[in-house]
């Protein structure tokens, strides 16, 4: 069984590939940087003979290779990467008998801030789409033509949707009294996951079998705010979960997104959260 991992040279594919290799797994890399391990294929995911290559021989593909917000590129380079790459590589996929497709999508997919809004809190996979930029719109289309394959082919797909991801180095940061927040805090709920939690997940999928495609939320278990949840439910005049609202009680900071599924489902749960991981603790946090 060979594994391949898209955007393999960025942040999150670095340790997606490390963890892999940890479990003894064979993988091969894939990305349009040019990379040192051995059989590093550098290529778009626009071009069928490097997809093809990619894919030759592989049963399971990590696909995090995309442009990564609004501000990586026009609307039709967004749409052309993020949709037509992952069509392209899908397909390619499916047509070399690979068995297994995780997605990485993104929160943003949701679009449940700006001109959009949750329709009730904590989000969950209920959550209707509201996309209102071409990358959250890219995320959602990629995500419906995967899940149209894994309803009418033999592929199996598994979509994740990651917010922010941190790491130890940004922990130590975020205690700064002077920290205002991470890019994006409240478009995606003041919601963030640890790197290595996050890498976790994505072979979690990529190893379980006969899983519903999902999308499931990933999320370290408390928010980056420095403010309660509760004040934050003030942002979003919407319906509070009465179980959710309880559970405050014990976790004053405890995230905005309904993990639940993605545990039942994958066995994934966070460990690592900025608070308890800050190199420097501080009294102070982002908000």
């Amino acid at each position: 069984m060979t594994w391949l991992v898209t955007g393999s040279e960025g942040r999150l594919g670095r340790a997606v590939t490390q963890q892999i290799q940890a479990q003894g797994i064979a993988f091969r890399t894939f990305d349009r940087a040019e990379g040192d391990r051995p059989g590093h294929l550098a290529g778009d995911l626009t071009d069928p003979a490097a997809t093809a290559a990619a894919v030759d021989g592989i049963d399971t593909i990590v696909h995090l290779a995309a442009l990564p917000s609004d501000s990586a590129g026009s609307p039709e380079e967004i749409l052309k990467t993020n949709v037509l790459g992952t069509i392209a590589l899908a397909d390619t996929a499916l047509r070399a008998g690979c068995a297994r497709f995780v997605y990485a999508s993104s929160i943003n997919a949701l679009g449940v801030t700006g001109a959009g809004r949750p329709d009730r809190l904590p989000v969950d996979a209920a959550q209707p789409a509201n996309p209102t930029t071409p990358y959250q719109i890219s995320k959602l289309l990629a995500e419906d033509y995967l899940l149209y394959l894994h309803r009418a082919t033999d592929l199996d797909v598994v979509i994740l949707r990651p917010p922010y991801i941190a790491d130890a180095d940004q922990y130590a940061m975020w205690s700064s009294p002077t920290f205002d927040g991470p890019p994006r805090s409240v478009s995606e709920l003041f919601a963030y996951v640890d790197l290595d939690d996050c890498a976790r997940a994505f072979v979690l999928a990529g190893e379980s079998r006969g899983t519903d495609p999902g999308p499931y939320l990933l999320s370290a278990a408390n928010t980056c705010s420095a403010e309660p949840t509760r004040r934050l439910l003030d942002r979003w005049p919407v319906p509070v979960r009465a179980d959710f609202d309880a559970s405050l009680d014990d976790d004053e900071h405890r995230s905005l997104l309904d993990l639940a599924p993605t545990t039942a489902e994958l066995g994934w749960r966070p460990t690592t959260g900025w608070r308890a991981a800050s190199i420097a603790p501080s009294d102070q946090a982002p908000h």
